[in-house]
């Protein structure tokens, strides 16, 4: 597992011991994230008896991850998966080739198993893909919120990159709309250096993000939960069971927990007490 460029010099090892702060959310708030190559160990206690995976979503960086800490029982490491090209080397074009890679990593490391996927979004496809390449690495599946059918389109990058500067710092969206890719770059940037990263720090990690977002772009949705092996639990936590079904092309057996509404578009705005709750049972 490499690191590179930490947003953050506070240790992952830090934040393992204040993993009992989470239930007043300050964990995952004093945890900025950090721009990695693809597997990092966000908490991993000396007596783990199961691993968390979380892929990480559109924007290639895995924050869903971070909002997890503290959250999980203490006995389960946590690991975060974030797009290689971040920090050099080209970005991957497609799922499959995310899912080889990721569990060519995840099994040189070897975390403790059970292990459990937990994906949202895009890492909701990258899940689904690694389960069906590596289907005797993962007891399960947690799958939340597939992304949009069609992640294409120069406006569809804006719109992510948009989303990642804090609101009171954003430009307005025609603005921002209209503007040439330095531009935005410049925009992403400052949201880095005002998070205390380098000038040099803060380019490179914009110009990664972007390169990423441009793959991704270019990612066939998978969603069909029939590629896993039937021995492989799925568990579908959602807001609209019915909604999901009308969706998404799967026809096997799966649990269904539901979770209260989202109040915003957001990771944070997720149910996240129901999904530390089901993900917690699967992997103790």
């Amino acid at each position: 597992m490499t690191t590179d460029t930490p947003v953050s010099d506070e240790s992952h090892a830090e934040a393992n011991g204040r993993r009992t702060e989470a239930a007043s959310g300050t964990a995952a708030a004093r945890t900025p994230p950090a721009v990695l190559r693809s597997l990092a160990s966000l908490v991993s206690p000396a007596d783990a008896t199961g691993t968390v995976v979380v892929p990480h979503a559109f924007g290639g960086v895995s924050l869903f991850a971070r909002s997890l800490i503290g959250r999980l029982p203490q006995s389960a490491a946590l690991l975060a998966l974030q797009a290689h090209g971040l920090s050099g080397g080209e970005p991957d074009t497609s799922l499959p080739a995310m899912a080889a890679r990721y569990v060519e990593e995840l099994d040189a490391a070897g975390p403790p198993r059970p292990t459990v996927a937990l994906g949202f979004c895009m890492g909701y496809g990258i899940a689904l893909a690694m389960a069906s390449r590596a289907p005797e690495r993962f007891a399960a599946l947690v799958l939340i919120d597939p992304g949009p059918d069609e992640p294409s389109g120069d406006d569809n990058v804006a719109i992510f990159a948009f989303d990642q500067i804090p609101e009171q710092h954003r430009p307005p969206w025609p603005m921002f709309r209209a503007a040439d890719r330095a531009t935005r770059l410049a925009w992403l940037a400052d949201v880095f250096r005002r998070k205390g990263v380098g000038e040099d720090a803060a380019a490179g990690i914009v110009h990664g993000m972007y390169r990423v977002w441009e793959a991704n772009a270019g990612c066939a949705p998978l969603r069909d939960a029939d590629v896993v092996p039937g021995d492989t639990q799925v568990v579908m936590v959602t807001e609209d069971e019915a909604g999901l079904r009308d969706r998404l092309r799967w026809t096997r057996p799966v649990r269904v927990e539901p979770m209260r509404p989202r109040r915003g578009p957001r990771f944070t705005d997720l149910d996240l007490d129901t999904v530390s709750r089901v993900v917690g049972e699967l992997v103790t």
